[in-house]
Parts: C-alpha cells; sequence; structure tokens
C-alpha cells in the first residue's frame, strides 16, 4: 500500500505545476480588499522531494502587504488554497491540501484577522491517505431549533469543503461541514459523500472505458436556498455523477441530518448519465462551472497548453470535448472566465 500511495503521490501532486498553472485563489471584499494567496516553490525539500510554502497577498488601495501562512513554513507540499471571507468578523478563512511526506496528507484551515494568523486546525489527517481536487464553499444561514420544536432560519457562517479520497483500499468523494464563530472553527463533521445518496448495495467493478480522473472531480456549488449547498462528485463503482443539495440544521450542534437523502423532503438530486467511454484523458488541474439555473455543468481540465472542457446538460446530455488553446493573451484563468461568461448567458 506505501508504494501505492507514493505513486499516486508522484502522478497527482504535480498536477498544478505540470498545467503551466498558478496554484493561487483571489478573493475581493465588499470594501475592496483584494486577498491572494498562491503555492510557491521553496527549493528542495531534501533527498528529491518537492516542498511550497502559501503567501498571502492583502491590497487594500496601494497598501499591499505579504505574509506567508506559518504552518507552510516546514518542508512538505502545500497545495491547492481557497479562501473564504466572513465579513462580520473581518476574518479571512483558507484551506488547503498538505503533504508532509510522501506518505501523509491533510487538510488545514487557518484564520487571518487584524494581521495575524490563528493556529491551522486539521480537518480530516487520517494517515495513508491521498486528497486532491479540493473544492470549498461558505453559507451564512442555517435552521435552528426553536424552544417550541420547530426550526427557523437564523445566521451562521458554515464552511464547506469537498474533495475526493484515496488509499490502498478504495476511493471515494468526501464532505466536511464547519461551524466557524468569530473566526474559530467550532466543530467538524465527516461524511462520505455516498452517505447522501442511494448507492448500490452490491459491490460494482467500475467500467475500465470510464476516465478515472474525470470519475474524481468534486465540487461544492451554490444551493437553491441561503442556507444549503450543492456538491458534485461521482460514485465510483457506477461511474455516475450525483448533484446533491445538503442542508445543514442547528440542533444540539450544526449538522447534517442523519440519514438525510436526496431523494427526502427538501434534498434535490440530479444523476448524471454514466461518464463511460467519453474521449477523456483528464490529467491536469480540475475545475467546474454551473448555469445559473444549475441546468448545465462544465467540467475543465488545464493543461500547460490548453484547457479541455465537456459539459453536462439536463436536455442534451454530454457534450463533445472541446479545447481551448493557451497563450500569453489567453491564460488559463482567461478561458476559464471566458467559460464562465458562456454558460452565464445560455
Amino acid at each position: 500500500m506505501k508504494r501505492l500511495l507514493l505513486l499516486l503521490l508522484l502522478v497527482l501532486v504535480p498536477t498544478a505545476a505540470s498545467a503551466g498553472m498558478i496554484d493561487r485563489d483571489v478573493l475581493v471584499t465588499s470594501d475592496g480588499t483584494v486577498y491572494s494567496i498562491v503555492s510557491e516553490p521553496i527549493g528542495d525539500g531534501g533527498a528529491g522531494t518537492m516542498s511550497s510554502e502559501l503567501a498571502l497577498t492583502v491590497q487594500r488601495g496601494a497598501s499591499i502587504t505579504r505574509v506567508v501562512v506559518p504552518e507552510t513554513l516546514n518542508s512538505g507540499i502545500n497545495w491547492r488554497p481557497a479562501l473564504a471571507y466572513d465579513a462580520d468578523s473581518k476574518t479571512l478563512l483558507l484551506v488547503w491540501l498538505r503533504m508532509p511526506n510522501a506518505m501523509s496528507s491533510e487538510i488545514l484551515v487557518a484564520s487571518y484577522q487584524n494581521g495575524k494568523w490563528e493556529p491551522a486546525v486539521s480537518i480530516d489527517a487520517q494517515p495513508y491517505l491521498v486528497r486532491y481536487n479540493l473544492s470549498v464553499g461558505i453559507t451564512r444561514r442555517v435552521s435552528r431549533l426553536q424552544p417550541d420544536g420547530n426550526f427557523a432560519d437564523g445566521p451562521a457562517l458554515l464552511l464547506h469543503a469537498a474533495w475526493w479520497e484515496q488509499s490502498g483500499e478504495g476511493e471515494s468523494a468526501r464532505y466536511a461541514l464547519l461551524n466557524v464563530e468569530k473566526g474559530a472553527i467550532r466543530s467538524i463533521e465527516l461524511h462520505d459523500l455516498r452517505d447522501f445518496i442511494n448507492a448500490p448495495q452490491a459491490t460494482a467493478v467500475p467500467d475500465p472505458k470510464a476516465d478515472r480522473e474525470l470519475i474524481r472531480h468534486v465540487a461544492v456549488l451554490d444551493g437553491p436556498e441561503p442556507d444549503s449547498i450543492d456538491v458534485l462528485f461521482a460514485d465510483p463503482k457506477t461511474s455516475t455523477f450525483h448533484r446533491v443539495t445538503l442542508k445543514p440544521i442547528a440542533d444540539a450542534r450544526v449538522r447534517i441530518p442523519v440519514g438525510s437523502r436526496p431523494d427526502g423532503p427538501g434534498e434535490p438530486m440530479v444523476r448524471f448519465a454514466a461518464a463511460n467511454s467519453l474521449p477523456t484523458h483528464w490529467t491536469g488541474r480540475t475545475s467546474t462551472i454551473a448555469s445559473r439555473d444549475g441546468k448545465t455543468i462544465v467540467f475543465c481540465n488545464t493543461l500547460s497548453d490548453r484547457v479541455s472542457y465537456l459539459s453536462y446538460n439536463s436536455t442534451q446530455h454530454w457534450t463533445n470535448l472541446k479545447e481551448i488553446s493557451l497563450s500569453d493573451t489567453v491564460t488559463a484563468d482567461v478561458a476559464i472566465s471566458a467559460l464562465a461568461r458562456m454558460i452565464a448567458t445560455q
């Protein structure tokens, strides 16, 4: 199993670098502050290993501040950073993937407030697992239990993270729900995303014609209501994509109700046709774009010279694979932005 995980590390982690795409995230707040986080190589980590740190740039007008995330200063690979912001407490939230060595992998979250980083918290650090394709979202409302036994919407800052997880024992899409209060993580709830679908009981053999990297696509998308999010992922046993709406509640704690299913009340779900035999070779960095009405999903794959994409439409099903060639003027970020504008007009 250790040999398998080392192979996965060598294949999966360099994806962002080989794609020729800057591994970063950018966020603009309502007051015009620009936060930019980027993964930067810091030389040889010893014995030929890779190493990188995360550097945050804060721009307010002409003032620019740069600060490195403390937990990324040690040797290890720190990549796929994702930002979220809590305007009430003026706190920046950062989620990222960290691999301190070839046999370990974890997801960390840290907060930045008043020019200072708070110590990072591990969302999931179970050993001998490779985690990648991290996606993050945020909601600001939750359904709270009232004294009369009913539920009513109220303010809450919830951070949602989804990713793909792989080990020598198997693979699946995973999800974490984090309750954030005044910039601090109060609770973390973990799920296998198959908990929210009616997965086949019998063990199925994955279709060898299905592109395995496409199947490992995971994305957190806007939900139908302010107190919910949608998560897009595939069941590796069937090569079938699912879009599930998750609506947390707050009673004794903030959680996803036990036994919640997409076919239950208030839990709509879209089951995509199986992604078998699609003419793809998904080896670059993945990203996902959804139309406003939720009926079209664009799956993107960024390499050094092109962005490949295909879409799934509720009426047209899968489209043919298409490509945008990259250049000095048409960068990967420009191409992704153009695709977002394209489906916004559909």
